[in-house]
């Protein structure tokens, strides 16, 4: 699915996927609460997500950052548990209940309680969302849930 990153196809992909959906959901994005979002893990400081949320709708936006640092200075796509690890998504508790279909890749995802790194595993940690499963197929991810 990601075949097309040196010709553009991607970023073409994502802006009227992007677009479209947005004109789709003008509430959401033009009266929705904002939510900067946080994650958890060795690679927390490669994403960059945010909510935004009405009483019947929410959209996650899940982009990385640093890539080139986060992939070993190699420039590909982070896809991936591989590139990931225990790398999450943290969700607040009224986010949490919810499925999510990713709008790039057609894709269900539920979160999952994360455990922070170096916690017992009897300690549960905040309900979220691997990145390696989030950004499995895809670099970057539009999340829809209503």
């Amino acid at each position: 699915m990601v075949d097309g990153a040196e010709d553009g196809k991607i970023k073409a992909y994502v802006i009227d996927q992007g677009l479209n959906f947005r004109r789709a959901h003008e509430a959401l994005f033009g009266r929705g609460d904002y939510l900067p979002l946080e994650a958890t893990g060795p690679h927390r400081e490669h994403v960059c997500a945010f909510a935004r949320c009405t009483a019947d709708e929410v959209v996650l936006v899940v982009v990385p950052r640093l890539v080139v640092r986060l992939a070993g200075g190699v420039e590909q796509p982070p896809l991936g548990l591989e590139v990931w690890g225990k790398t999450a998504l943290l969700l607040p508790p009224h986010l949490a209940g919810r499925d999510y279909h990713n709008v790039f890749t057609g894709q269900v995802l539920l979160p999952a309680y994360a455990r922070p790194p170096d916690t017992p595993i009897t300690s549960w940690g905040a309900p979220g969302l691997l990145l390696g499963d989030l950004l499995e197929r895809f670099p970057v991810a539009l999340l829809h849930s209503q």
